[in-house]
């Protein structure tokens, strides 16, 4: 369906504007022009959502980002960094948009994300590893974010998951021994996500241990056998 604009000639756009510069979504792009989009975006940085993408430049998206860094990533429609082409995104400009609102970094171009970058993020919000570029993942990195948020461990790397993390994850929801990988599954572990969601047993990797766990009355865990 085509959407319809209110002012559809550059007479009518400015004189729209001039009142209220929130009218900038209402006009016809077509006849925007770049002295036109930069002045709304100069004024209001929300404005820079409704800039024809060929009107675009990195001037332009900074101005936004500083002006409200949610202009760069998907967070909410009347807000900006969502509306930053990748091709436009700058080192400086990610890294104010995600020093400001930490959920930005999912919109980040990963060849501009930096350690540092990364480490706001995570710690803001620990499911934000999983956009993290591979190579930036480190085993402190993986700590932190599930220390902060227990249901990141889904987003941990095998290799860089550790008994102790598991267990961290674990105590306040059972269910994360779903994303646990058998060399992790200790018997701390697994009776902690017991304690705190007896269904978790499902999710026990250990040869023989669950059926064990169903017997009535349940066996003792005991952890001397192979894993699956």
């Amino acid at each position: 369906m085509t959407k319809e604009y209110k002012y559809n000639t550059y007479e009518e756009a400015m004189k729209a504007v001039k009142g209220n510069l929130k009218h900038f979504e209402k006009v016809n792009p077509l006849v925007q022009t770049p002295e036109m989009a930069l002045k709304m975006v100069k004024k209001w940085g929300g404005n820079f959502q409704f800039v024809r993408p060929d009107l675009q430049t990195p001037e332009m998206a900074l101005i936004a980002v500083k002006r409200n860094p949610c202009n760069f990533g998907h967070v909410r429609p009347d807000l900006n960094f969502q509306f930053v082409r990748p091709d436009l995104q700058t080192p400086e400009m990610a890294l104010i948009a995600v020093k400001r609102n930490p959920c930005n970094f999912q919109f980040v171009r990963p060849d501009l994300q930096t350690l540092e970058m990364a480490e706001i993020a995570v710690r803001w919000w620990g499911r934000n590893i999983e956009y993290v570029r591979k190579d930036l993942l480190t085993s402190e990195l993986a700590e932190i974010a599930v220390r902060w948020d227990d249901w990141a461990l889904e987003f941990i790397p095998s290799h860089l998951l550790t008994p102790e993390m598991a267990l961290e994850a674990v105590k306040d929801r059972g269910w994360g021994l779903e994303h646990v990988p058998a060399n992790c599954q200790t018997k701390e572990v697994i009776e902690a996500a017991l304690k705190h969601d007896p269904s978790a047993k499902h999710f026990i990797k250990v040869k023989g241990l669950m059926e064990a766990l169903d017997e009535d009355p349940p066996k003792p865990i005991e952890l001397k056998g192979s894993l699956i």
